[in-house]
């Protein structure tokens, strides 16, 4: 299983400011974005995971549009 490590500037779903982010494609996983801050998104079929250094967490089923826990 190949990794393509990508960096890129986009929005943070944490802060909303933008930030350098790595982003790793794992075929048959996903996409997991590591921004600059530490915050940590991620979209793994049909689940999308947001982690903040804050302390706040969300965790969504995409394919039912359901929220399944948030902390914020």
């Amino acid at each position: 299983m190949e990794i393509e490590d990508v960096s890129e500037v986009m929005e943070n779903p944490c802060t909303g400011k933008v930030e350098i982010v790595t982003i790793d494609f794992k075929p048959g996983h996903g996409f997991i974005q590591i921004f600059a801050n530490g915050d940590v998104y991620v979209e793994v079929d049909p689940f999308v995971l947001q982690q903040c250094v804050d302390g706040r967490a969300m965790v969504r089923n995409a394919e039912e549009k359901k929220l399944i826990c948030d902390t914020r």
